[in-house]
């Protein structure tokens, strides 16, 4: 998006600005922003340091004799630094108390924004009111915002935007660089941009709490006391933040967390849909990632680094990752249930070694199917997989499938059979079934295909039932010790 074209607008200077960085401008900005009634930006002069306090910014809703005109700063590498102990926020675009929607064409370019600890905001997006898109179509480029110290302050707050595309923003030394929505959850924002933007030294680096729609592009996460990146699906949001895709974004040493996703509590959904390809995740002491309650992630090729890189603390999510890299490791009690993991290319048994592995709970329904092939591109063979449950009556968390092939189910206590049988002669319905038992009861079996009748015994005897057809049977009971199963075709 660049909706800035030729520099035009109104200096401050004309209306006595003087940008010595020790004269306060405040009355000369005001001034300039009237005159600029809504339809041009403030240029501003290279190098100049403009002390302001409190400055508000409202643009023109959309019409025909408007659709082009553009409001906010040009600043040319000027400065725009806090009064002294002023309160509240710095560069407002929208007023507080705005209830218009719609307004277009906002430019905040090439400008360095100083606060100090006594401001909430450095720079504000939309206004306070719920249910309101103030922002419609905006850019936000080259801009630096720094040193909003106070308990909450905020480097950008984003408030309520439509199409707002931030790029090369630097956020740094505050206690959040950017905010998106509040805990509150007023406020709409959808189809918001990241692009080589970077947050670093701040308690957070960036934090969302609405939102959908998001696009991020290369930005970096670094060295923030507690949080790289915070997103936070809250239920009372006019736009509970999801739709989000992530491209090469890069989290180093954050101290808590690199990406911190998670959710108000309330069971009423999370962070969903999500995905993140090429992203690097390094440091956190509990987790460079970390997935809660309700959320539904992808990772495509990223990188993660150290002990409990990958922290999925609920059972009540689902991340799926795709060709991990890195000496990551993952922790916590979503990791045996709510993981699902998928290497694809060369494998670990050698460069020649090629195929494909699947980790964790998968489920294929409605005949859906893994298909194999020959060397000439026919097809061998497909295979079925039970459901989740049946699954989860193995103990998924101890399951590995080797490069050979082999399966390993892992151990559960009582478990004392498997039965796999591969049916040959019914057509197309090539199928792999897996049957299981008991200690206790000779009956919990299962057969998804509906062609047996099988029973098993304690022992690991097996009656598959009255059904004619050439069947290839594998029995390896192991007992409480864990059963290796040899995948068996035509």
């Amino acid at each position: 998006m660049n909706i800035s074209s030729a520099v035009t607008g109104v200096r401050p200077e004309a209306y006595g600005a003087l940008g010595d960085g020790v004269t306060d401008d405040t009355t000369a900005f005001v001034n300039a922003i009237a005159a600029a009634n809504k339809l041009q930006p403030l240029v501003l002069m290279p190098g100049r340091t403009y002390i302001v306090s409190n400055l508000t910014f409202q643009g023109s809703a959309s019409g025909p004799a408007e659709e082009v005109a553009q409001w906010g700063i040009i600043g040319n590498g000027a400065t725009i630094k806090g009064k002294a102990a002023a309160t509240g926020t710095m560069l407002l675009f929208g007023a507080a108390t705005d209830t218009a929607v719609g307004y277009r064409n906002l430019i905040v370019r090439d400008l360095r924004v100083v606060g100090h600890a006594t401001y909430t905001n450095g720079i504000q997006f939309g206004n306070v009111n719920a249910g309101n898109a103030v922002i419609v179509l905006g850019e936000v480029r080259n801009v630096v915002v720094r040193d909003c110290t106070g308990a909450s302050a905020i480097g950008i707050l984003i408030r309520s935007a439509v199409q707002l595309d931030l790029q090369d923003v630097y956020g740094a030394n505050c206690t959040t660089g950017l905010q998106v929505g509040t805990t509150a959850g007023a406020g709409i924002v959808t189809t918001l941009s990241l692009r080589h933007c970077k947050f670093r030294l701040c308690t957070t680096g960036a934090a969302f709490f609405t939102g959908t729609g998001i696009r991020f592009w290369n930005n970096v996460y670094e060295s923030n006391t507690s949080t790289g990146l915070r997103l936070r699906y809250l239920s009372t949001a006019p736009t509970p933040i999801g739709d989000i895709v992530a491209i090469g974004d890069w989290f180093e040493a954050n101290t808590t967390y690199g990406l911190l996703c998670d959710s108000d509590g309330t069971g009423a959904g999370g962070v969903t849909p999500g995905r993140w390809i090429n992203a690097a995740f390094n440091g956190g002491t509990s987790g460079a990632l970390r997935v809660e309650d309700g959320d539904r992630l992808i990772f495509d090729s990223c990188h993660f680094v150290g002990a409990g890189a990958i922290n999925l603390p609920s059972v009540n999510l689902r991340v799926f990752i795709i060709n991990r890299f890195g000496s990551g490791t993952t922790t916590g009690a979503g990791v045996a249930t709510s993981l699902t993991e998928l290497t694809t290319g060369f494998l670990s048994g050698g460069s020649n070694t090629r195929g494909l592995r699947l980790v964790g709970p998968v489920v294929l329904t409605n005949g859906e199917n893994i298909r194999s092939y020959k060397a000439d591109g026919t097809t061998e063979t497909s295979l079925v997989l039970v459901t989740a449950n049946d699954l989860a009556k193995f103990g998924v968390a101890g399951t590995t499938i080797a490069d050979n092939g082999t399966l390993t189910i892992g151990a559960v206590g009582g478990l004392n059979g498997l039965l796999v049988v591969f049916d040959r002669n019914v057509g197309t319905r090539h199928a792999l079934y897996l049957l299981h038992g008991n200690n206790a009861t000779a009956t919990e079996v299962s057969d998804p295909s509906g062609l047996f009748t099988p029973t098993l015994g304690n022992a690991g005897t097996i009656n598959i039932g009255a059904s004619a057809g050439n069947y290839v049977v594998e029995n390896k009971s192991g007992g409480s010790i864990g059963i290796q199963v040899a995948l068996v075709g035509n």
